[in-house]
């Protein structure tokens, strides 16, 4: 009985996603009372360097992120550098897969957080986010896209709304080795188009994805809901 009339309690509820607000709405909630906002990233702490010709995985090392894909991607291809940046409760296991099936392409850092991390990112060719689960607004393509770096992700949940597919990063269907690999192989192939693509997701970053425009929307939000209250 509570998760039903919790909705009628509250006059707005924000989804940082239209995918979010979509099961909302399935779940029962009132489409006219849900806005969608995007949350933010501090995009002026990020900047694109000149890349080193790696790409980058980071985050949580947990099944539900797919990384097994995309090792078994990389070995696939049998060229590029992978570097996975994280830890979790199946890096032992990712470690061993990658022995086990030869991808000595895929190499192991660790946590990597603060300076570090944006140097890391900020030198990356690329950045590939392979879920396997939802992902709601990935803070991982939001920071990617603040450096500059174009996004090959899993075609699910939150993530067709940030990434436009062949303009700022590559989608492609969850759990799909060949499809990955061949994605991956464009952005590697073409490091020019890697480029111009980080460009846009740069572009997108500063237009949504900042403090300011999530500040100036979220007190849009504020005034209509207090202006339709005191009405």
């Amino acid at each position: 009985d509570r998760p039903t009339r919790l909705p009628t309690r509250i006059d707005r509820f924000i989804a940082p996603s239209a995918f979010l607000k979509g099961k909302l709405v399935a779940g029962g909630f009132d489409p006219e009372r849900i806005t969608c906002l995007p949350n933010f990233v501090d995009v002026g702490f990020y900047h694109a360097a000149p890349s080193k010709g790696y790409i980058l995985y980071f985050g949580r090392l947990s099944h539900e992120k797919g990384i097994d894909v995309l090792i078994r991607a990389a070995a696939r291809l049998g060229r590029g550098s992978f570097y996975i940046l994280g830890d979790g409760p199946v890096r032992a296991e990712l470690e061993g897969l990658a022995e086990g099936i030869g991808a000595s392409n895929v190499e192991f850092l660790g946590y990597r957080s603060g300076d570090e991390l944006k140097r890391l990112l900020s030198e990356a060719q690329f950045v590939v986010l392979p879920s396997r689960w939802y992902e709601n607004l990935p803070f991982s393509i939001m920071e990617a896209f603040a450096a500059g770096k174009p996004v090959v992700a899993s075609d699910l949940g939150g993530i067709p709304e940030m990434i436009d597919h062949g303009g700022n990063g590559y989608l492609f269907p969850p759990g799909d080795v060949d499809a990955l690999a061949a994605r991956l192989a464009l952005l590697l192939d073409d490091p020019r188009r890697a480029e111009e693509m980080g460009s846009r997701g740069r572009e997108k970053a500063m237009r949504l994805y900042t403090a300011g425009h999530h500040y100036g929307r979220i007190m849009e939000i504020y005034r209509q809901v207090a202006g339709r209250t005191a009405g």
